[in-house]
This record gives structure tokens, sequence and C-alpha cells, in this order.
């Protein structure tokens, strides 16, 4: 898993949901708080303070513009992707990849050490 590569796949993670398909970015492997990959999920809504993408960037996402959420990380354990077997879909380009690490901290809707987290990764693309 590399970041930057976008995923499809059913998760318990998402608040509110039992279980239900989600789009992922792969941020990067995290040991800080939690052992496994620190992904952003990619949602059809913007809850505020959240980065567009546009369908016709990318076309797999059934909507013109869906959102990469801004607000929390989701992170799964290496045991829990071993069973998820992701595969990805997609790839962010390196100008969105660099867009979202500026929109990230100008937002700073993140907790502090989440926003370090995923800036870190982003900063390979500046």
């Amino acid at each position: 898993m590399s970041l930057g590569e976008i995923y499809l796949f059913e998760t318990t993670k998402a608040q509110g949901y039992a279980l239900r398909q989600k789009y992922h970015l792969c941020i990067c492997e995290s040991t800080w708080k939690e052992e496994g990959f620190a992904f952003l999920f990619i949602s059809k809504a913007d809850y505020g303070g959240d980065y567009p993408l546009l369908k016709e960037d990318y076309n797999f996402f059934p909507l013109d513009t869906s959102y990469i959420s801004c607000n929390d990380i989701v992170v799964y354990s290496a045991d829990e992707l071993a069973i998820i077997n992701p595969s990805p879909i997609g790839l962010l380009k390196n100008e969105h990849l660099r867009e979202l690490y500026n929109h990230i901290l100008a937002s700073r809707t993140m907790a502090g050490w989440q926003i370090k987290l995923v800036g870190n990764a982003l900063k390979a693309v500046l």
C-alpha cells in the first residue's frame, strides 16, 4: 500500500454504519497511536473542511464531486487488511496530493497528531 492509492472496500469504521462500502485514500503506515495503515475516507458529502475531487479527474467515482475527509484518519491493522485484501482502484494525482497537504494544514479540522502524521506523509510529493 502506497501514498495516494485509492481503495473501495467494506468497513465497519464508518460512523453510524455497521458495514458499508467506502472509498479510502491510503496515506501511510502508522505506528503513532495505532499500528497499521492510515487512510482518509472519501465521501459523497462535504462534512466541513473536506477536500473536493472531481469525477472528470477520477472517473471511477459515481458522483460529479466526491470529498476527501479532512476531519479524522482511519487506521486498519495489518491483520484487518489481510482479511479485507483490498486492491487499488486508482491513484490520486500528485497535484491533488500537494493541494490536499495545503488544505489539511489550512483547515485545522484534524487532531494535531493526525495533521502531523498526514502532513509528514504528504511531504513526499512536495
